[in-house]
């Protein structure tokens, strides 16, 4: 080996390996040229997706993001307020039992004081009828008293008559008669 085939060797080798390079490229340039298309596609795609999401994805969005954001705001607010509502409800219902057991016991307080008022006015009433009663058979009583004195007094009379007018005389009966007017004079 000379000195030139030395310094041909590098050369040489150099080509070899700039072939194996150019080979190398070649294989992947098909396989690039292969995936180029596809590449090309998906770049197109990808910059139409990217400005279809800046345009209009975006601010629908953003849009949404905000809407839901003030529909949660609202929704925790009403939550708030039916927490509320239920705290209150809640403490009336407790109220509400011990309102009902006041006035279970001022109803039966009332129903009590009614009817000791009833059994007072009735006692009244009754009293009020016995004492009529008694007047009225007082009275009745006492009419029926006068009325037999009468019937006595009359049927006396009468007997007396009949019995004096049978025993006395014609003299005795003017003398009778002349006491008794100057008795009224």
């Amino acid at each position: 080996m000379t000195k030139n085939d030395k310094a041909a060797l590098p050369g040489r080798r150099r080509a070899r390996l700039s072939l194996r390079y150019l080979a190398a490229l070649a294989a992947v340039w098909g396989s690039i040229g292969a995936l180029f298309w596809p590449a090309v596609n998906f770049t197109i795609y990808a910059v139409l997706l990217r400005y279809g999401y800046r345009k209009v994805a975006r601010p629908l969005l953003r849009d949404r993001s905000v809407q839901l954001k003030q529909d949660i705001g609202a929704a925790a607010g009403l939550l708030r307020e039916a927490e509320a509502d239920l705290e209150g409800l809640n403490q009336r219902l407790e109220l509400i039992s011990s309102e009902k057991e006041a006035l279970r016991l001022r109803l039966r307080t009332d129903g009590e004081n009614i009817a000791a008022s009833l059994i007072t006015e009735a006692e009244r009433a009754a009293k009020r009828k016995r004492e009529d009663t008694e007047r009225r058979i007082r009275s009745e009583f006492g009419k029926v008293t006068a009325e037999i004195q009468r019937e006595v007094v009359h049927t006396a009379t009468a007997s007396a008559r009949s019995r004096l007018s049978r025993e006395l005389s014609q003299d005795d009966d003017k003398r009778l008669r002349q006491e008794a007017v100057r008795s009224l004079l």
